[in-house]
């Protein structure tokens, strides 16, 4: 393994170009989607990595027509708000809801204690809607419309909200994202009457995995993922979420493809991440017993190459892993937060479920222009993605080539127990599309 680990600039830029100027938005479903998938496609054939194919998979697509949101004063003119989509949501009649407006705070029991019948409510914490019992609550209230606030983007520009597909069953409030200052501006302003409107369309659709490998030469059966995710959101060219993860994804590839390691290492670009991992979710279902017992470790990208820091590294697995990652990166000099974490909003969910060991990687600045327009080729770095690129690579050419592995290949029994939980509350799948018609 003599060959240089450090990243290409060059390589890095071509990607962005690509993903971010010439396909650009890469909605789950889309056409360009797909042709981000090829893309990668034919650069893994570029590498000459071996197993090369796109794993196909359906799913419940939802796309937005029309999502607007109005306010005004009584007796007043109205304001049009900054509203983005939100995925899966029901519809309302052609001139929309409207009704006074009732705010939910973050949707505890106590909140809806008022009277809500034909009222728009706002509700801060979008990702609250896994939650059955908030969901049950909503559908008794008798409200008109939702307008959902994500928390995570505390802004004033447009970000679409949504959910999970599984998380939308047995949910009919047509509902509208607004950006987290919007709703401030609004609960100021109160009392207030709000209309909505909602035009969506809900149908069975195709999305796609791209997988290549570089092959173990003495142990194939122990493979490791490395992995992205090459869809985004509605209103952005995902830039850094995930354009970065695709591109750390493809360098690594190319980097290894010459290499003959004693393990296996598997190069995944998952579609459909942004409605919480349904493509690395299928890829799961697909495997069979035994190959999920094959996976030993997942290293996952996903939003690392904004100018602000510090990078994030956030492990799940057992105290072995733990120590073996944090050492890493201190050894090479690379400032990160390791973080003990499971977490299910990402890729190496798949490798978690089937057992193993993952390590997520992120930066924290990234929240400042999470699913927004911002999320651009200006705002991301090529040192600060080329750093991570080599740091990894020390990583897998580690752990691909010790004759016996630094760490247990399994998750930890109490983390397991944490898996299965989580897997209960946010990926109670399978579901059918026909659901979705």
């Amino acid at each position: 393994m003599a060959q240089s680990m450090v990243a290409s600039a060059t390589e890095l830029r071509k990607h962005w170009r690509m993903l971010g100027e010439t396909i650009g938005n890469r909605q789950a479903g889309s056409d360009e989607e797909q042709q981000a998938a090829n893309y990668i496609e034919k650069q893994f054939k570029r590498f000459g990595l071996a197993n090369i194919h796109q794993h196909r998979f359906d799913f419940p697509n939802s796309t937005s027509v029309t999502h607007t949101a109005k306010v005004a004063v009584r007796g007043g003119t109205w304001r049009n708000l900054k509203s983005g989509p939100f995925t899966y949501s029901a519809d309302t009649a052609t001139k929309g809801v409207t009704g006074a407006l009732a705010y939910l705070e973050d949707g505890s029991p106590l909140n809806f204690k008022q009277n809500l019948k034909g009222k728009v409510g706002v509700l801060i914490g979008s990702l609250s809607l896994v939650d059955e019992e908030l969901k049950q609550r909503l559908r008794q209230s008798k409200l008109a419309a939702l307008l959902a606030v994500d928390a995570r983007t505390p802004h004033n520009w447009r970000v679409p909200a949504g959910a999970a597909p599984q998380w939308m069953q047995n949910y009919d409030l047509p509902t509208v994202g607004i950006p987290f200052l919007e709703a401030t501006t609004l609960l100021r302003q109160m009392p207030l009457k709000a209309n909505v409107t909602v035009k969506s369309r809900t149908f069975p659709d195709t999305s796609q995995n791209v997988i290549g490998e570089v092959v173990g030469r003495k142990h194939p059966d122990q493979v490791i993922i490395v992995c992205g995710h090459h869809d985004c959101v509605w209103g952005t060219v995902g830039a850094d979420d995930n354009g970065s993860g695709v591109i750390f994804t493809l360098e690594l590839a190319r980097l290894f493809a010459k290499t003959r390691p004693l393990r296996t290492i598997r190069f995944i670009s998952y579609g459909v991440e942004e409605r919480l991992s349904v493509g690395a979710y299928a890829y799961f279902r697909s495997l069979t017993p035994r190959q999920r017992k094959e996976l030993i470790f997942c290293l996952n990208a996903d939003g690392i190459a904004d100018h602000l820091g510090p990078d994030l590294v956030r492990v799940t697995g057992n105290p072995g892993v733990e120590k073996i990652i944090a050492h890493h990166w201190q050894r090479c000099g690379h400032p990160t937060q390791v973080q003990t974490e499971l977490s299910p909003f990402s890729d190496h969910i798949a490798a978690n479920f089937s057992g193993a060991p993952s390590v997520f990687l992120g930066r924290s600045g990234l929240s400042w222009k999470l699913h927004s327009v911002h999320d651009n080729l200006d705002n991301v770095s090529v040192p600060v993605i080329s750093r991570t690129i080599q740091t990894s690579a020390k990583l897998l050419k580690k752990i691909a080539n010790t004759q016996h592995l630094p760490f247990r290949s399994k998750l930890s029994p109490h983390v397991q127990r944490q898996v299965q939980a989580m897997a209960k509350k946010f990926y109670h799948h399978p579901w059918s599309p026909q659901q979705f018609r």
